[in-house]
C-alpha cells in the first residue's frame, strides 16, 4: 500500500469526523438555545405578585401639582369597579412627561411617571 494512500485515508477521515463532530456540536447548542429559551419562557409564564413604593397625598393637593407645577393635564381616566378607585393619566403635551395615577376622592397615588409618551391609533395598537 502506498504511503500516499495512507495520509489521503486519514485527510479524508480527519475531515469526515470533523465534519461530523462539528454538526453534532452544532445541533447540540441550538438544541441546548431552543431548551433554554422554552424553560425560561415556562418560568416566566406565572404571574406573580410583587411590592413597589408608591408616593400617596391629598388628591386635590396632587392634582393641583401636576396641573400647576407640571402642566400635566388628564387626557384619560377609568373607573376600577373592583375597589371603587380611578385611574388617571396626566400629560405635559409639550414635553410628553406622564404621570398614572390611581385615587379615590380622597387619597391619590402615583403608580408611573415617565417621559416620550405618544398617542397611538387604534390601527396601531397591539
Amino acid at each position: 500500500m502506498p504511503q500516499d494512500f495512507g495520509a489521503f485515508f486519514w485527510i479524508k477521515f480527519i475531515e469526515t469526523h470533523h465534519k461530523y463532530c462539528f454538526k453534532e456540536y452544532a445541533m447540540r447548542m441550538l438544541t441546548m438555545a431552543f431548551l433554554f429559551c422554552l424553560s425560561s419562557t415556562i418560568a416566566n409564564a406565572e404571574p406573580f405578585e410583587t411590592r413597589k413604593p408608591v408616593l400617596c397625598d391629598d388628591t386635590k393637593k396632587l392634582i393641583k401639582g401636576l396641573t400647576e407645577n407640571y402642566n400635566e393635564k388628564p387626557v384619560w381616566t377609568a373607573r376600577n369597579p373592583v375597589d371603587d378607585t380611578r385611574f388617571a393619566l396626566f400629560v405635559n403635551s409639550k414635553t410628553k412627561a406622564w404621570t398614572l395615577l390611581q385615587m379615590t376622592t380622597e387619597i391619590a397615588c402615583i403608580i408611573g411617571v415617565g417621559e416620550e409618551s405618544e398617542f397611538i391609533s387604534s390601527s396601531d395598537a397591539i
